[in-house]
Parts: structure tokens; C-alpha cells; sequence
């Protein structure tokens, strides 16, 4: 989605949500309020709820996790030699 803005506030919120874990746009203070606000409109910040966790005899692992507006994902981890 293009917003009309500067490439590298791409780079800014990725660093606001994966390395400062923010859970909202209004403590991203190196970007402007009106941006902010702009985002808040378009965009929700929110984490996936573990709902289960199947465990197999290798190691394996199914996630079932649910997301804000309650859809369903299923993820597996497999575990590797090294």
C-alpha cells in the first residue's frame, strides 16, 4: 500500500514494532504526529494468542494461534540437526 510518505519510515516502524515492541503508532516519536495518527487510522499493531501447542515424539511442534480479528493460523516448527 503506498501512503504518500518517505521510504524509510518503513524502516522506522519495523524498528518501533520488532526491536522497541511498541503496541501502538502514538509512542513512534521520531515520526511525525500527523503521520501517527494517518497510520492509527489505516493500521492496527497487535500479536497473535497462542490458542494450542501439539508436541511430536521428534521434536516437532504445531502452533495454533489467533489473531486479532479471531482468524485461525497454524504454524510448525521442526527441529534440525545442528
Amino acid at each position: 500500500m503506498k501512503l504518500g510518505t518517505e521510504s524509510y519510515h518503513g524502516e522506522q516502524i519495523f524498528q518501533w514494532i520488532w526491536q522497541k515492541n511498541a503496541e501502538d503508532f502514538s509512542v513512534m516519536t521520531n515520526i511525525s504526529k500527523e503521520f501517527r495518527e494517518s497510520l492509527a487510522l489505516k493500521f492496527l499493531i497487535s500479536g497473535l494468542k497462542i490458542e494450542e501447542i501439539l508436541s511430536a515424539t521428534d521434536g516437532s511442534k504445531k502452533y495454533r494461534l489467533n489473531t486479532e480479528d479471531k482468524k485461525m493460523i497454524e504454524t510448525v516448527f521442526i527441529p534440525e540437526a545442528k
